[in-house]
């Protein structure tokens, strides 16, 4: 039972993880004149954190696209209120693949106005 529990906090964990490791994406991506180096922290801080629980609980791994894939709407609607963009501007489907969002060299560019 202890290990089952253990379990469903680290899913917990990752979820949440990705949660604000795209929140900071999106508005990375589509608020690229308000970008910061406390966005830029708060990034690398995410993927590191998601780089050493996996590290640390390799079960873990085969969760990452489900965790990922859960975290996306709530990240989404954190952005829209965060920037006080509608929600609509977002993508509804994550437009990151996860090898992007856990990729240090990944910064995403503003959507092509014209595309």
């Amino acid at each position: 039972e202890e290990i089952e529990i253990l379990g469903i906090s680290l899913e917990r964990e990752l979820f949440s993880r990705y949660r604000v490791l795209l929140l900071h994406l999106l508005k990375w991506c589509f608020q690229p004149e308000r970008r910061s180096a406390s966005w830029l922290r708060t990034i690398d801080n995410q993927r590191d954190e998601i780089g050493r629980l996996l590290e640390k609980s390799p079960s873990l791994r085969g969760k990452r696209q489900a965790e990922m894939s859960a975290a996306y709407p709530r990240a989404r609607k954190d952005a829209a209120h965060e920037t006080q963009m509608p929600i609509a501007a977002f993508p509804d489907a994550c437009p990151f693949a996860i090898e992007q969002v856990e990729d240090e060299t990944f910064w995403p560019e503003p959507p092509n106005p014209s595309s």
